[in-house]
């Protein structure tokens, strides 16, 4: 319930319009990159001249991430070790049914 005042200075109680719904999927706000725009970003990555300058490719530039910037290093590490747990969870589950 909330209490409005108009130009009138007339109080007016309204109710909330929002209701609760329980059972309800929350929503998520995710950022989805389309397969092109995510092969683009790896190629261009493997491109980079500090690509070349360690070993070449996208293992090259991720050398290069890991020695110029750890802590972004650690984290896209934790993003991909935490997929990897979810895959070997559901290839477990699957096989368990």
């Amino acid at each position: 319930m909330g209490l409005i005042t108009t130009k009138k200075r007339v109080e007016l109680l309204l109710r909330n319009k929002r209701k609760t719904r329980p059972n309800a999927r929350p929503k998520v706000n995710k950022i989805t990159m389309t397969r092109a725009l995510d092969e683009a970003m790896i190629m261009a990555a493997a491109e980079t001249q500090q690509a070349s300058d360690n070993g070449g490719g996208l293992v090259g530039y991720f050398k290069h991430l890991a020695i110029s910037q750890p802590d972004l290093m650690a984290r896209l590490l934790g993003l991909v070790m935490d997929e990897q747990e979810k895959e070997r969870a559901e290839a477990a589950r699957q096989q368990n049914q």
